[in-house]
């Protein structure tokens, strides 16, 4: 699916653009997080023992909303560019407690004859989640005493509940 030989690398770049569900491409991720097929574009390249593979992942979210609870739909682009180098390069001629560049911080390193994208797209994925969910900017959300929707009809509460405890600072004058 999202697998590159590095042998093949060595001829030329390696492209690979795929539209398909996430877990037909084998990505490992709760399938109700996407609303549509997911476009992976990715181009993978060889420079010496680093390999980078940089390309972007599209789609559409199904998210809810903070405010009112209602499911939505959202488009999401997001880019991502990553530095590979074989294990084997990780420990060559380093002290055991060596201080890293942020570089080496972002390099990931893997084992065998092919690369695998595809636990990068899932982490690019995830981060297109919103951290806070809005169905549309102006979203009323809903009353906090009877709970009905107001961005559908007009609460009907008489304003929020009073507390007795503070009954004593109503006539209070400075």
């Amino acid at each position: 699916m999202l697998m590159v030989e590095l042998s093949a690398l060595e001829r030329e770049d390696a492209i690979i653009h795929e539209k398909d569900w996430v877990s037909t491409l084998g990505i490992d991720l709760d399938p109700g997080l996407t609303a549509s097929p997911c476009e992976i574009y990715c181009e993978v390249s060889k420079s010496g023992g680093l390999i980078t593979a940089k390309g972007w992942v599209a789609g559409k979210l199904r998210l809810t909303c903070d405010r009112c609870l209602k499911g939505f739909e959202k488009d999401y682009k997001s880019f991502f560019e990553v530095p590979f180098r074989p294990t084997s390069e990780r420990f060559e001629g380093e002290a055991p407690e060596k201080v890293l560049s942020p570089d080496e911080m972002e390099t990931v390193y893997f084992e065998g004859e092919t690369l695998d994208i595809g636990e990068q797209v899932r982490q690019t994925l995830l981060l297109s989640v919103p951290m806070h969910s809005l169905c549309k900017e102006d979203c009323n959300g809903l009353c906090s005493l009877c709970g009905c929707d107001l961005n559908l009809e007009q609460c009907k509460c008489s304003g929020p509940p009073t507390d007795a405890r503070w009954d004593a600072l109503k006539n209070w004058k400075s």
